[in-house]
């Protein structure tokens, strides 16, 4: 068998191997400390109160408000980066942000009455990664190995 086509079938088995499973990026500083806020966290204000801190581009907020509440009764949630609102929604509910580019930014989450219950998630959508099952490696090398002793049948018969 040529060298040649050892080497590229080498190096298509390599990559096949090389393409299986899917990728999740580290999470941001901002992230982490939001997915580790105790729950419920609670300000005076029934809010869970930021400090500037470092996301990646295409973090993800999500942020649910729902009973029990406690000091007073919510109507209404905001989601605030900044200083400005980026997202509102009544009592109970769901206020989301996608952070547009890498930086430090401060996000607040607030209620306008009350205390509430909060769940907060935040990270990078996941993100597949093109994948070759086995089989498909395994269709394709034999492909690959037929052209080959093509090749080398219409060759020898030249000679």
């Amino acid at each position: 068998m040529p060298r040649s086509l050892v080497l590229l079938l080498l190096m298509i088995s390599i990559l096949g191997f090389s393409l299986q499973g899917s990728a999740q990026p580290a999470t941001s500083e901002g992230c982490d400390i939001l997915n580790g806020v105790d729950l419920p966290a609670r300000n005076p204000t029934g809010g869970i109160l930021g400090i500037s801190r470092a996301y990646f581009a295409g973090d993800t907020i999500l942020a649910t408000v729902s009973p029990p509440t406690a000091n007073g009764t919510p109507t209404s949630v905001e989601l605030r980066v900044d200083g400005n609102v980026v997202d509102s929604d009544s009592f109970p509910g769901s206020v989301t942000y996608v952070f547009p580019s890498d930086g430090n930014f401060d996000v607040d989450m607030d209620l306008d009455d009350g205390q509430a219950t909060w769940t907060l998630t935040c990270g990078q959508p996941p993100q597949s990664v093109p994948t070759m099952p086995i089989y498909g490696l395994v269709l394709t090398i034999l492909g690959l190995l037929l052209v080959a002793s093509r090749r080398l049948q219409v060759s020898t018969k030249h000679k």
